[in-house]
């Protein structure tokens, strides 16, 4: 996933101005969740959808109420917070996994096969950083400024992460799931989630 941010966490929100929720399309086919990685923003629209014969028992995060997914019958689910939830089936029929990765802010995409990417609509008038994340690699980044015509080229290089001790692994006492905050810190002006 490739998106931005900017120290002038204010003036980047302001250059933004209003966007419309989008809706954000994930499928069973073949027994499979496809696109396995979707990219969307808070407030957007999952629209879950079954396009095999068999009914799924889709679930997204730690869902406590699951339904079943028959084919022609897509079920939305919006997306209220941010970062990062993982969607797949549960019990008898597997359909692989997905995950759904929420921003704060519709500036993001998913690179192409060969990694490359296009972002519209990024602000010219404020200092940019442009973030590349997978979970297995380090995040990589880079500041950017426009050039008159509005573009700019920027190239990102991924590390894989450093695999934990066993003992970092396994966590300790008193660890667990934190609170996803309403909207992007105040002090990290480069939050992506």
């Amino acid at each position: 996933m490739v998106t931005v941010t900017s120290p002038e966490r204010d003036a980047f929100y302001a250059a933004l101005g209003e966007w419309e929720p989008a809706r954000r399309e994930l499928t069973i086919r073949r027994c499979r969740l496809d696109p396995p990685v979707v990219s969307a923003t808070q407030g957007d629209v999952l629209v879950l959808a079954n396009d095999d014969d068999y009914p799924f028992l889709p679930r997204m995060g730690e869902a406590s109420f699951m339904q079943v997914l028959m084919k022609g019958e897509p079920r939305e689910i919006p997306l209220e917070r941010a970062g990062v939830q993982a969607v797949q089936c549960a019990f008898a029929a597997p359909c692989g996994r997905a995950d759904v990765i929420v921003g704060y802010h519709p500036l993001h995409t998913l690179t192409e096969a060969d990694g490359a990417f296009a972002l519209e609509g990024v602000p010219r008038d404020v200092p940019i950083v442009v973030h590349a994340w997978h979970p297995l690699f380090q995040e990589a980044t880079a500041e950017v400024r426009f050039g008159e015509d509005g573009a700019a080229e920027v190239e990102l290089a991924l590390t894989p992460r450093e695999l934990p001790e066993p003992a970092e692994a396994e966590g300790g006492e008193g660890e667990g799931e934190e609170e996803t905050p309403e909207g992007p810190p105040e002090d990290q002006p480069g939050v992506l989630f």
